[in-house]
């Protein structure tokens, strides 16, 4: 699974780099959080996150956790004083209906990304 953060780059160009590095890391905080002690989470590259579910067998276990996921952006993210409102959008890949590598699933899940709509995500159980 792979998390993009709507329109991150205003949050740079209007607030700076350090404001932005801060928004990073209590968002990797929150989404810690919400994911099963088994799973990892961890910050992919600029905007991004990734996501590796093991276990999952089912579409309904992981469309649960992507609702939680998306509830993590329903609360402001309070950085420097600064009272910040994201969005997310996640694209989702299985193992292995799409892909038998880390590369092939990180791709297929972005391909799968709404990229740009709040809140948005998309599931694909076959190629």
């Amino acid at each position: 699974m792979l998390l993009d953060l709507d329109h991150f780059k205003e949050v740079n160009d209007v607030l700076g780099h350090s404001v932005e590095d801060k928004l990073l890391k209590v968002v990797g905080e929150r989404l810690s959080r919400v994911v099963r002690r088994q799973d990892t989470v961890a910050r992919f590259g600029g905007n991004e996150f990734v996501f590796v579910l093991p276990k999952i067998k089912q579409a309904e276990h992981v469309a649960q956790l992507v609702r939680r996921i998306l509830r993590v952006f329903d609360e402001s993210f309070l950085v420097d004083s600064h009272r910040l409102n994201i969005s997310s959008s996640i694209g989702i890949a299985l193992f292995p209906e799409n892909g038998v590598d880390m590369d092939t699933l990180v791709k297929d899940a972005g391909d799968r990304s709404p990229s740009g709509s709040r809140g948005g995500w998309q599931i694909s159980l076959s190629q």
